[in-house]
């Protein structure tokens, strides 16, 4: 077996500066055909040196954010831990901002990131009733009785039924 390819071998070197030309060529809006033709490589590597060359970029950016995500995270938890003790002892001001801290730690972990996906297709669905996309008719068919009544309700939307309704031992 062979040992693994340095990073600083030259194969690696030059094909590292050739995705950083081909990156800076496609943002200066060249094409893959014409970076392919100014690096002497074809349209197809042209297109993946610009491909490696974000992806590389991505993973740089990804893991500066999850290493400033683990900071916050732990300047969050001494915080928490400087006022958790008053907030177990009764102070008010204590407990508020023991909450305040943990609300946001929550939001910095997406832990309310379904509550926030909740209420963007009820908001949605409202405002295409109030946009007469849809009627109250088909959200009541599309939802059930009971969630399109607890939605008209939420967004103040009155509404009257349009199809006659069997009076107590009739049959429509």
């Amino acid at each position: 077996m062979t040992a693994p390819e340095s990073k600083t071998s030259q194969r690696k070197v030059t094909a590292k500066e050739r995705q950083k030309q081909a990156l800076d060529l496609r943002k200066s809006g060249a094409t893959y055909d014409a970076i392919g033709q100014a690096l002497g490589i074809s349209t197809q590597g042209a297109y993946k040196a610009v491909i490696r060359a974000l992806d590389s970029l991505n993973a740089k950016i990804i893991e500066g954010a999850e290493q400033l995500r683990r900071l916050e995270l732990e300047r969050l938890d001494r915080l928490f831990l400087a006022v958790y003790p008053a907030a177990i002892s009764g102070s008010f001001e204590a407990v508020d901002r023991a909450l305040k801290v943990m609300a946001r730690r929550a939001r910095l972990l997406g832990l309310d990131a379904i509550e926030k996906a909740e209420i963007s297709w009820r908001e949605e669905v409202i405002s295409l009733i109030r946009s007469g996309r849809v009627t109250s008719e088909q959200v009541i068919e599309e939802l059930g009785l009971d969630l399109a009544s607890e939605l008209f309700v939420s967004a103040g939307i009155s509404v009257v039924a349009s199809r006659p309704v069997a009076a107590e031992g009739e049959e429509e």
